[in-house]
């Protein structure tokens, strides 16, 4: 079997989608266009005799095979030339080389396909887009870190500062692990509530302990746990 590629036209997809062409028209058709010639004065022919092409595909019931040719013969995908005593002659009528539409290729060659201008503007666009998104999305991020800090401060009377890059790393981390601003807040507030009075633990009201990845989700539920206590008080 000869090496390289045949691309199928998108179109040949449409036909099969609309009802045109149904599921063993295309499969044998696509077969078909595989098999005829790239190359030369004969392109898109096939010669063989019915009963070989038969041979050729033995999963496929003799008769069963006839019936489909005839079918896109009869829906001019091909023409058959019949012979008494030489090969017939299957001719590719639709989705080969033509100006229109191109569906095989030489074996040796791929498509080379040139983006117009529109295709370029688009994908420039496309670009610009990602990147406004992207900056828009550091922009929302610094805003969060900023508030988060801002509230730690506030509560705790500290004076810790949201541009330190240790810090951003770790609001960063919980929030792409999906926790909100709220939660950090609940944070605070419970542990600040805990540790301020305590001489040995009010060190520790500060990001590094309240945001790092191995406590703050048992911080976080011991919060709702308390306001839970504080509704059902009430």
């Amino acid at each position: 079997m000869a090496k390289g590629y045949i691309p199928l036209r998108r179109g040949l997809i449409g036909h099969l989608e609309d009802g045109r062409m149904d599921l063993e028209e295309a499969g044998l058709f696509s077969y078909l266009l595989m098999k005829a010639r790239a190359t030369g004065n004969n392109k898109g022919n096939l010669n063989k005799s019915l009963n070989e092409l038969a041979e050729d595909i033995p999963t496929t019931d003799r008769s069963k095979l006839y019936r489909i040719l005839r079918r896109l013969e009869g829906k001019k995908y091909i023409s058959i030339k019949r012979r008494h005593k030489s090969p017939s002659t299957i001719r590719i009528l639709k989705f080969y080389i033509s100006n229109e539409t191109q569906a095989c290729i030489s074996y040796k060659t791929q498509v080379k396909r040139k983006r117009n201008a529109s295709e370029t503007q688009r994908t420039s666009d496309q670009g610009k887009q990602s990147r406004n998104k992207v900056e828009r999305f550091k922009k929302v991020k610094k805003e969060d870190i900023v508030e988060i800090i801002s509230y730690l401060n506030t509560i705790a009377k500290r004076n810790f500062s949201s541009k330190t890059k240790a810090t951003q790393k770790l609001i960063n981390a919980r929030l792409e692990e999906n926790y909100s601003i709220a939660d950090f807040k609940k944070v605070i507030r419970v542990k600040v509530a805990e540790w301020a009075t305590d001489p040995e633990m009010h060190k520790y009201i500060r990001p590094e302990t309240l945001f790092c990845a191995s406590h703050f989700d048992s911080y976080k539920n011991q919060a709702e746990e308390a306001d839970k206590e504080v509704i059902d008080a009430r």
